[in-house]
């Protein structure tokens, strides 16, 4: 019979939950890269957008269900989009076709859309619009996070994350 020493045996418990989390869903999910199709192209409408609620660091903050989170800029009023032209090549409006819906923590009660121009409809958390900073290539990230010192995360409550 092998005898293992305690050393040894959490080693083995370490590779063991190791490999299991090399095949889990979430830690893929975490290195997949962002999906080209939201926020891709400056006011390129999906079909209809899900907002979700994900627990990190900063708390718990609103995203899109592929894991790509949103941010909001505190320097515009509510309802009321003033990020057009240039300012979309980094921070591009995350538009709807449909009516938006939230699951997983996000407050549908908070969800909605406001008129962007040429009949595309932005969504809206808690009266913020909603955009999807360009720089952001790999789902779970946060890299947007204060840029200009006026985009920020928006949490699940409706409040941007500073």
């Amino acid at each position: 019979m092998l005898r293992v020493g305690r050393l040894g045996a959490l080693v083995l418990a370490g590779l063991m939950v190791a490999s299991l989390a090399s095949c889990s869903g979430a830690h893929q999910n975490a290195s997949r890269p962002a999906s080209p199709s939201v926020g891709s192209r400056p006011g390129a409408p999906e079909p209809r957008v899900t907002l979700v609620g994900f627990t990190t660091s900063l708390g718990r903050l609103v995203g899109l269900d592929n894991g790509l989170f949103v941010y909001v800029n505190v320097a515009e009023r509510r309802n009321r989009p003033s990020c057009f032209g240039a300012c979309t090549d980094e921070w591009r409006p995350v538009v709807s076709e449909g009516t938006p819906m939230a699951r997983g923590g996000a407050d549908p009660r908070l969800v909605g859309t406001v008129q962007r121009g040429q009949g595309l409809l932005q969504v809206t958390y808690a009266g913020h619009p909603l955009y999807f900073y360009a720089g952001q290539t790999r789902s779970l990230e946060v890299n947007g996070q204060g840029v200009g010192g006026t985009w920020f995360v928006i949490s699940v409550s409706g409040r941007p994350v500073r």
